[in-house]
């Protein structure tokens, strides 16, 4: 073999040893990045059945606090009632709190809600109470994990390693990742819904406000199974460093042509209404895999869990939740 056949024949096996080398590193590197991890590892951490589950025979109805021990491919292994034992993944959702706890939560529908349409107040459903599960009047319990009063806010696992994602991206530019709406029980949804409806038939500018621009009422009132509903959508917005929201396009909750993303129904061009800030939530919740929806800049959910059914279930106090002194 002569020296040039020898050099080329060494390139040529350096390359493939580096190829097999590199390879599965690189192909371990896209694994990991595909779930961002948690500010606080999932052991620990409250979650729930999102339906009925198994546990060594036992039957668990929705809702049901479990403690997450270790969280391993499509599986996680959780204690409850004194049974410890795996559970897929796709049944459970985490308080998300308990491992995202720098995001600030403000879910005031458990205190009352700033739901409007067109600016004005819904009967039923603006500054009431749609749901509950904590302290009477704040709507937080006690949390042990984080040594202070906080919200339960469930959602799928899978779910929150994207939103996971989000609150780094948002940090990354200098922001803080606010949450005022996750979960939200079937039975809210079509309260909501009641509401706001009768509310349009005797409002004209609630009605020229779902109208405007070629937009409908099916556009900011879900008539049937929500995302919410689901444990795989979230609303939110930005904090500054200042703790003070930027501009954004209207009001949280706002029912009108006026929280739209895009100019009309199937557009793809942003409205005029559309700031920087919101822009960046935008692009920000795009890169961590979250799809929004045209009409509401805030709402965004997760395309790729997996599908379930519409939930009401209430989530019970974790073991160490305290009770409020209020309570």
């Amino acid at each position: 073999m002569n020296r040039k056949r020898r050099s080329c024949f060494c390139c040529t096996g350096l390359f493939l040893l580096l190829a097999l080398l590199l390879f599965p590193a690189g192909i371990s590197r896209r694994a990991a990045a595909a779930e961002t991890q948690f500010t606080l590892p999932i052991r620990g951490a409250a979650v729930y059945p999102v339906q009925t589950v198994s546990l060594n025979g036992k039957n668990l109805k929705a809702g049901t606090a479990m403690v997450a021990l270790q969280e391993s491919g499509s599986r996680v292994k959780v204690s409850c009632q004194d049974e410890t034992g795996w559970i897929s993944r796709n049944q459970l959702a985490v308080n998300l709190p308990d491992v995202l706890p720098d995001i600030v939560y403000d879910m005031n529908y458990n205190y009352g809600a700033v739901m409007k349409a067109s600016g004005v107040p819904i009967p039923g459903v603006t500054g009431r109470k749609l749901y509950s599960w904590g302290n009477r009047k704040t709507g937080k319990w006690y949390n042990p994990r984080l040594d202070r009063k906080e919200f339960v806010v469930p959602v799928s696992i899978g779910f929150a390693h994207k939103i996971a994602a989000l609150a780094a991206y948002a940090q990354e530019e200098g922001y803080q990742l606010m949450i005022w709406d996750a979960y939200r029980p079937y039975s809210v949804t079509v309260k909501i819904y009641n509401a706001s409806s009768a509310l349009a038939a005797v409002s004209q500018r609630v009605r020229d406000g779902f109208s405007a621009n070629g937009w409908n009422q099916g556009w900011f009132l879900s008539s049937g199974i929500s995302a919410h509903n689901r444990l795989i959508a979230i609303d939110c917005t930005l904090l500054g460093p200042d703790g003070e929201q930027p501009d954004m396009p209207s009001e949280l909750d706002e029912l009108s042509w006026r929280a739209a993303k895009y100019q009309s129904p199937g557009s793809s061009v942003y409205a005029s209404g559309m700031t920087a800030a919101a822009k960046a939530l935008d692009r920000m919740a795009a890169k961590a895999g979250l799809k929004g929806i045209a009409s509401e800049w805030w709402h965004f959910q997760d395309t790729t869990s997996y599908g379930i059914g519409a939930c009401s279930w209430k989530p019970q106090k974790a073991a160490g939740f305290l009770p409020d002194p209020e309570e």
